[in-house]
């Protein structure tokens, strides 16, 4: 039987996203769970937060994590966000391309 190991992904995301200090989040408070996270993200204005893309990935992560037991599994969040990181990659792609401009 394996174990599950909880792991609190709110702090795991706060922690390595680059320049995490300069986000108006308290991580004692705010990274308490990723329900919390969540919570305070979708809560603040866009503008406030100042960081689109820490707010999809707190979005995307909370929607791929949804598990009764309130564990997480890290395949299915990374499978999600490499999902969206191939996404980001056509768009670069599509404007890189002269062939695709209108």
């Amino acid at each position: 039987m394996t174990t599950k190991t909880k792991v609190n992904l709110a702090k795991v995301i706060y922690h390595s996203y680059p320049n995490h200090a300069e986000l108006p989040i308290d991580p004692d408070k705010d990274c308490k769970d990723l329900n919390t996270l969540y919570n305070v993200v979708k809560g603040m204005p866009p503008a406030e937060l100042g960081d689109g893309l820490f707010r999809f990935i707190v979005i995307e992560a909370k929607e791929a994590s949804e598990q009764d037991d309130g564990s997480f599994d890290p395949q299915r969040v990374m499978a999600v966000l490499g999902n969206a990181m191939t996404d980001i990659e056509f768009v670069i792609n599509g404007i890189g391309s002269e062939e695709d401009w209108v």
